[in-house]
């Protein structure tokens, strides 16, 4: 089944993994807490693309099959790119740009160690090609090779250090080794080292940063960022679920509903929103409302084969079901 938080394109950063404990009911042992801090934050959703990632055409005349392959990727058509940019690579004028654009599609197409073999290959026909270095630091990225993928965003600083993707590569990089507070100082400089007009790349600078700022528990600057990404993108499901969080973490559950409530306006089959919502009305007396939340997350859970997850909504049902009795 196709998550309703994911785009056509591949998603470059991974999930938090911490959750605010103001979630968690104040009956459960400190490890059963800890484990469902855990699990929780294993739910907030960094769904970044590589929207304002684009091909490279030569300003030179170029071979009909790079332009061919150029078309084809932004028609989200990545293996005609693929064979476009693998025709192109024959021609010696358009090689190097041939085979950085096939390592950008092998890249959305989840072949991360091709892709880096074409970036190499093309940096070794042009040593200071800025988007092959990016490319394949990008690749290292989805390989989980973080130092490698450092070291090529630096390369690509040196060679272009105007260029917010550096920044915000580097800050996907950091985020995913939980240095939340150094991808927040890259995101900033992504923000700061040129006037986007994009407002999808804006949008999704202040999602990421609000991110790394609700794993750095500084809740307040998350919702400013999200409230930011909202008012770029109001239809992204992801701004409004991890927003819910830092809200929930603020004792503001009013507000903390409303988002998890327009979340499955917005993403319907979210089984996650119905549980956290669950746990708010539980935690708000609302034990009907909760219930309610809790079974339609466990049929969505056991839909999705999410049977951890299933089984984890199945016993709430089971002690709201059946509550302790009173001894005295």
């Amino acid at each position: 089944m196709r998550d309703p938080f994911k785009t056509d394109r591949i998603p470059v950063s991974q999930a938090l993994r911490t959750q605010n404990s103001k979630l968690s009911t104040p009956h459960h042992s400190p490890r059963f807490r800890a484990d469902c801090w855990r699990w929780v934050l294993s739910l907030l959703v960094s769904c970044l693309t590589y929207w304002c990632w684009t091909p490279a055409v030569s300003a030179a005349p170029v071979h009909p099959a790079l332009q061919q392959g150029v078309a084809h990727y932004q028609a989200g058509h990545y293996s005609k790119a693929i064979t476009a940019f693998t025709e192109a690579i024959a021609d010696p004028t358009s090689r190097a740009v041939a085979y950085s654009n096939r390592c950008l599609a092998q890249i959305q197409l989840a072949a991360y160690a091709p892709a880096i073999a074409d970036c190499s290959l093309a940096l070794n026909l042009r040593p200071a090609n800025a988007e092959a270095v990016l490319n394949r630091g990008l690749a290292h990225y989805g390989r989980a090779e973080y130092a490698a993928a450092l070291a090529d965003f630096d390369q690509a600083r040196q060679l272009q250090p105007d260029d917010h993707r550096v920044y915000y590569n580097r800050g996907l990089v950091q985020f995913a080794q939980h240095r939340y507070a150094q991808a927040i100082a890259d995101y900033t400089q992504a923000l700061a080292v040129s006037q986007l007009q994009d407002q999808h790349c804006q949008a999704m600078i202040h999602r990421d940063r609000g991110l790394a700022y609700l794993a750095n528990r500084q809740l307040a600057r998350a919702i400013a960022d999200l409230d930011t990404a909202i008012q770029f993108e109001p239809a992204v499901a992801q701004s409004y679920f991890n927003r819910a969080q830092a809200y929930g973490g603020q004792g503001d559950f009013d507000a903390a509903l409303r988002d998890y409530s327009q979340v499955l306006a917005l993403a319907p089959e979210h089984a996650p929103s119905y549980y956290q919502r669950g746990l708010l009305q539980q935690k708000l007396g609302r034990l009907p409302a909760a219930i309610a939340d809790f079974q339609r997350a466990a049929r969505q859970f056991r839909a999705q084969g999410m049977e951890t997850a299933y089984r984890r909504a199945y016993l709430r049902l089971e002690r709201l079901a059946s509550p302790p009795t009173a001894i005295g």
